[in-house]
């Protein structure tokens, strides 16, 4: 019956949606780990001005890096925990994550 391979193919595709997510999420999970420079299981303002003054060799005013840190730590305890870094990853449109903080 069509009813039986429509609901089959609805329980495939979502399957293959959850398996999609969560190898999305152990990336950047591990991404995450790499920018934990200092171990401490969170990014800090330390962590994000090495990861972004060595890839923009220096060019990031200390005003704009602790502006944009600031952007990133949603919940304002001082760090960037996985939960915000995933969120700030995923998101289309920076603007849009800006607004919703």
């Amino acid at each position: 019956p069509l009813s039986l391979s429509l609901s089959g193919y609805r329980e495939f595709c979502g399957a293959l949606i959850q398996r999609r997510l969560s190898n999305k999420y152990t990336e950047l999970r591990l991404l995450f780990e790499r920018f934990d420079i200092s171990g401490q299981g969170v990014i800090t303002l330390a962590d994000l001005r090495h990861i972004l003054t060595d890839k923009r060799k220096g060019q990031l005013g200390e005003s704009e890096l602790q502006r944009i840190f600031a952007e990133i730590d949603r919940n304002k305890d001082g760090c960037i925990d996985l939960d915000e870094f995933v969120d700030l990853m995923l998101s289309n449109d920076p603007v849009a994550y800006n607004a919703a903080a």
